[in-house]
């Protein structure tokens, strides 16, 4: 496959996407899109897009895109650079890469895509679960499966499998986790799955790597992003020996997030009154209020539960076994639902100013902590990430959440409001199911498959980048 480059605004992309077709302004002004070979890109940043922010890399099908491509030089740059003539499908787009400043502010490109495409999501957990095996077998890991008390959407049975590559004495420990949102492991387990395909002999020999690939296994199977006790597992490592913790501006919206009723019109008007208060609140407030935690409805959205669930005790158990002796642990925490659509954004559970935050920020590149100026996500209550330093006590821990953007907060919120209320109110067999799940589906694991080729530079970033920094 030959692969030209065009450089753009995400939000231009997005509208691209939308409509199916991309059509800048050079096309009418000039006649043709500007593009670049995968060498010509950091000039071509550095030139026409200096101090740009929110810039994008489309890497695009030469043999799939239908006008004319010529190579010229009609600016007197000294080398040929291809020209599209004419509109550019979005189907010809293979995936999106973000562009990113380096050193002194200028921009860098790298094209992290060595070893084939990633393969298409899942079509459910089981066939998930089997790729990941094989997988993992093939790569030469020794693998742990654990099985769950309940059964999946097709009775199957449900496990945490753990793939384990590296000498069984290491105290060099790197941890990649996928599905704590259970519907949120379709993009993870396909990134775990091409990693040991591709690339799993490119980790240190003194480093012992363990992909935990469905920590929330019930959410995956029944595509929800909740447990079987309808709990969100990064709102149920809290204290549990001290008083629950209190969501007041939760209880004002709780009966509008997840009414008895929903019928279209319920729906809309429900909506209406959440956007009402985010008006009156504020987005930062609200979304804090609908997501960071709460412990009093047990059917609503983000519940946190009221006690340890079966996951939470499985990772304690877990860690004990295989953690209590680490020296350096990393650890890598994958999500989908918030931000950009394909972009990916490091969230860091230690405050600014920690050593922590600066060492994440030092081994991964700009890290975020979770909540904090430009995050994409509230400051949570009862993350599993908080407690990570309890799971390997002994260790320096160095911790990440790799959060990759599908659609828009709202159309993510309506997701969550129906699948709460299909399993509080409705039948989760019954007629509804279905599409409401889909809508889960559409929200956390894009079926396109440039996404997940999207997603994969970030990843592949983080899991270089890991093993460059770890044990050092």
């Amino acid at each position: 496959m030959d692969l030209l480059f065009h450089i753009l605004d995400q939000s231009q992309w997005d509208q691209a996407r939308a409509a199916g077709v991309y059509e800048p302004e050079s096309l009418t002004a000039e006649g043709f899109i500007h593009l670049s070979t995968a060498d010509q890109v950091p000039g071509t940043a550095n030139r026409r897009y200096a101090g740009g922010t929110d810039l994008v890399v489309l890497a695009i099908d030469a043999d799939a895109v239908t006008p004319e491509i010529r190579f010229e030089d009609l600016y007197d740059h000294g080398a040929e650079f291809p020209h599209l003539y004419g509109p550019l499908a979005t189907s010809a787009v293979h995936h999106v890469v973000p562009l990113e400043a380096g050193e002194e502010a200028t921009f860098t490109f790298s094209f992290p895509h060595e070893g084939g495409d990633v393969e298409a999501l899942a079509t459910d957990y089981p066939s998930a679960r089997s790729s990941f095996l094989d997988a993992a077998v093939g790569a030469g890991a020794t693998v742990e499966s654990f099985g769950h008390p309940r059964r999946g959407l097709n009775d199957e049975e449900l496990f945490v499998d753990v793939a384990r590559l590296g000498p069984d004495e290491a105290d060099v420990c790197v941890l990649v986790v996928a599905a704590t949102h259970g519907v949120e492991g379709y993009a993870g387990s396909a990134l775990q799955t091409h990693w040991l395909t591709e690339h799993a002999q490119q980790r240190p020999d003194n480093a012992a790597v363990f992909l935990v690939h469905a920590f929330n296994p019930f959410g995956f199977s029944w595509v929800r992003r909740v447990n079987e006790d309808n709990v969100d597992l990064n709102r149920n490592f809290i204290d549990w020996d001290e008083p629950l913790p209190t969501n007041a501006a939760y209880m004002q919206i709780a009966s509008a997030l997840v009414p008895a009723d929903w019928s279209t019109e319920s729906q809309q008007r429900s909506l209406a009154d959440l956007l009402t208060v985010a008006g009156d609140w504020g987005l930062e407030r609200m979304q804090t209020a609908v997501s960071s935690g709460q412990y009093a409805h047990p059917t609503g959205v983000f519940y946190g539960g009221d006690g340890p669930v079966w996951s939470h005790r499985w990772l304690r158990s877990w860690a004990s076994d295989h953690l209590s002796g680490a020296r350096d642990l990393a650890v890598l925490d994958l999500h989908t639902g918030l931000g950009a659509w394909g972009a990916c954004q490091l969230i860091g559970h230690d405050r600014v100013g920690t050593a922590g935050h600066a060492r994440a920020g030092d081994w991964w590149g700009p890290v975020v902590a979770m909540g904090g100026e430009n995050s994409v996500s509230a400051s949570l209550t009862g993350d599993w990430l908080g407690v990570v330093q309890e799971l390997a006590a002994s260790a320096r821990t160095t911790r990440v959440a790799l959060e990759f953007g599908t659609v828009d907060a709202v159309t993510v919120l309506q997701a969550l409001r129906a699948d709460a209320w299909l399993h509080a109110h409705g039948d989760p067999l019954g007629d509804d199911a279905a599409a409401i799940r889909a809508q889960v589906r559409a929200a956390f694991a894009d079926d396109d498959p440039r996404w997940i080729r999207s997603c994969w530079p970030h990843f592949a970033r983080a899991m270089t980048a890991t093993f460059a920094k770890i044990g050092r």
